[in-house]
């Protein structure tokens, strides 16, 4: 029995029988085909037997332990031996987070714990906490305070707690230490690592901030994500936070306004870091008693009989409530056809990020212009985009109740405003009312004519009461001396106690 030979062969010397084998193999590729065929058949060949040639004289080795019967080996043909393994380093019992590192590709599913993507230091060694607790389309609300929270000095981390969200972010910047923690658990293992934690900043108010505001050895503020009119502005929800970080004194009104008692509620003055060139510029011309410069031609130092004038046009999103829809979209098509026209204006629009997440109607919107004006007319910015940066390339702003008004304050050029005041809306209102230093309008005749007014005419009444309300809603010292950046070092040198000891 040929095949009981071969085994009995194998488990006696498993390494010599697959020398012998492949030896074989080698003598059989050299013969003729007729030859191979009658040795397959077992005719008689007159060649010689295929027989394991003479061991070939090598350096001495250990022989190879005969296998014992009772526990054959498995066959392990004779090969050129790479160098040893190295053998795996022992797992630590530290929780999981500990060990993650960042990748490149995110996974097919979401984890089911948290997920890390650091690349400048380590958690234990986070100082303070960025959190972002909305969905697809909220990127904005944090990724603003980067460059600010960056010059603080301090070792911080953008804590995410959307799983589409921390993938985008984590793609576009590999360098941004980030942290994906879903669940309220997932949060748990990640604050009791963070020895150093002492502060963290919410961008927004989202139900699961809870999750982090448990802690109450840790200092929690409100930094936001604008300054605005809007009723999301001033609500009892904000009375949960330490401190509220406000621009201006606008803010702070906004508050002493509102039906409920704020007497325990502590503000910080922090102004507009991320505006800090253009406030700086804005306090030149207001100390040197500049007169108004909204040309966009004085600012390139062309002539302007040479330039036609630019507008940008910033309408919000629909809203979370009927009762906070303060956005001009559904008019959005007729304001660019009637300012553009006869050509006397071009202008550049910009969608809110979140457009169309409750109005879904609203989401095609950038298709539509772009199908329906020439782009050297109309110009359609992405929503990423920073709006800021084509502030110093227009002549006047048109744009809905939001928190760019506040922003574009720092250009000091005329400003035009939808008020929808056929609707029930709730507003955070200031001492200062936005209709004092910006044009008004509710129909798109009404805007044509203030726009033929205040620009073609240069007839900017409003231009004194505009510097009025920069400072009231910027606090210019504030933003221009970094007090942003000043309370991150305050909070973070208090000495946290024990991040076990929760509520």
């Amino acid at each position: 029995m040929p095949a009981m030979r071969k085994l009995r062969k194998l488990l006696r010397s498993p390494g010599k029988f697959f020398e012998d084998a492949a030896r074989n193999r080698k003598t059989l590729a050299n013969l003729e085909p007729s030859t191979r065929k009658s040795l397959a058949s077992g005719e008689d060949t007159n060649l010689p037997a295929l027989k394991p040639a003479a061991p070939k004289v090598s350096p001495p080795k250990s022989a190879a332990p005969k296998a014992v019967a009772s526990k054959p080996t498995a066959p392990k043909p004779i090969v050129v031996k790479p160098a040893a393994p190295k053998l795996p380093v022992p797992v630590s019992e530290a929780p999981k987070i500990a060990q993650m590192k960042p990748t490149n590709k995110s996974p097919a599913k979401k984890p089911v714990g948290p997920e890390l993507n650091f690349s400048r230091f380590e958690l234990p060694d986070i100082r303070f906490l960025i959190h972002a607790g909305d969905g697809v389309g909220s990127e904005f609300q944090f990724l603003n305070w980067l460059p600010e929270a960056q010059h603080a000095y301090q070792n911080y981390a953008v804590l995410i707690r959307s799983w589409e969200v921390y993938v985008a972010v984590r793609d576009g910047l590999p360098t941004c230490n980030l942290i994906y923690a879903s669940a309220a658990y997932a949060v748990e293992q990640v604050v009791t690592r963070m020895r150093s934690l002492g502060l963290v900043l919410y961008v927004s108010n989202t139900g699961n901030n809870i999750h982090l505001l448990r802690y109450n050895h840790l200092t929690h503020a409100f930094i936001g994500h604008g300054d605005s009119e809007k009723s999301a502005s001033c609500h009892k929800f904000f009375r949960v936070y330490d401190e509220i970080w406000v621009s201006g004194q606008a803010h702070i009104d906004r508050f002493s306004n509102a039906n409920f008692d704020t007497r325990h509620v502590n503000f910080v003055r922090v102004g507009r870091s991320s505006l800090r060139p253009q406030v700086t510029s804005a306090i030149a011309k207001i100390k040197k008693s500049e007169p108004r410069d909204s040309r966009l031609a004085q600012e390139l130092r062309e002539e302007p009989k040479d330039l036609l004038r630019r507008f940008l046009y910033l309408p919000t999103w629909e809203g979370a409530f009927d009762d906070s829809s303060y956005a001009s979209l559904e008019h959005t098509e007729n304001i660019l056809e009637r300012l553009c026209e006869k050509g006397q204006y071009r202008g550049a629009i910009k969608f809110h990020p979140t457009t169309g997440k409750r109005v879904t109607h609203f989401i095609d919107l950038e298709t539509k212009i772009h199908a329906r004006f020439d782009q050297k007319h109309v110009q359609v910015i992405p929503r990423s985009t920073p709006h800021i940066d084509a502030y110093g390339y227009v002549d006047f702003l048109i744009a809905d109740i939001s928190s760019v008004i506040t922003d574009f304050l720092v250009t000091l050029k005329p400003i035009f405003i939808y008020w929808p005041g056929f609707k029930n809306l709730r507003m955070a209102e200031s001492k200062f009312s936005i209709r004092d230093y910006c044009y008004s309008f509710s129909t798109i005749e009404e805007l044509k004519s203030l726009v033929q007014r205040v620009i073609a005419e240069d007839d900017d009444d409003l231009f004194a009461m505009r510097k009025m309300a920069l400072d009231y809603y910027i606090d210019l010292n504030a933003t221009d001396s970094g007090a942003f950046q000043r309370q991150i070092l305050q909070a973070c040198e208090r000495s946290p106690i024990a991040p076990d000891q929760l509520i």
